[in-house]
């Protein structure tokens, strides 16, 4: 059977479709581990240490997101005012939400219906 007719679907690089797939496990793993200390101690703030660990991914989520139109609302934590950690969840959620789009615009049903990257040539 034909592989379904996708509309509007991007095409990917292998490098940034291999980028993604490291980046992703992780922004989620961060996302939920902030989620739950948000959830114990809203007002808690994340030291120095922590705001860089958290950039070092965000800097790699936003070369990767560049070029979509979401990238202007993408923001990383400022490591002068401390953010607190429910900040962060909001923060590491737009970034999600980011990669969820990144991805849906590049994926498609191949014609054994398997979800695969429509990777450019």
């Amino acid at each position: 059977m034909p592989a379904t007719k996708q509309t509007n679907v991007k095409g990917i690089s292998a490098a940034d479709a291999s980028q993604y797939e490291a980046l992703w496990p992780l922004l989620e793993s961060m996302r939920d581990e902030y989620s739950e200390l948000s959830k114990k101690k809203p007002d808690g703030t994340l030291n120095k240490l922590k705001v860089h660990g958290v950039n070092r991914l965000l800097i790699d989520l936003k070369e990767l997101l560049k070029n979509e139109t979401i990238f202007r609302y993408l923001d990383l934590l400022s490591d002068d005012d401390l953010p607190q950690y429910s900040d962060v969840t909001i923060i590491l959620s737009q970034y999600v939400a980011a990669m969820k789009s990144f991805k849906d615009a590049r994926w498609y049903q191949d014609a054994n219906y398997n979800m695969v990257w429509r990777l450019l040539k």
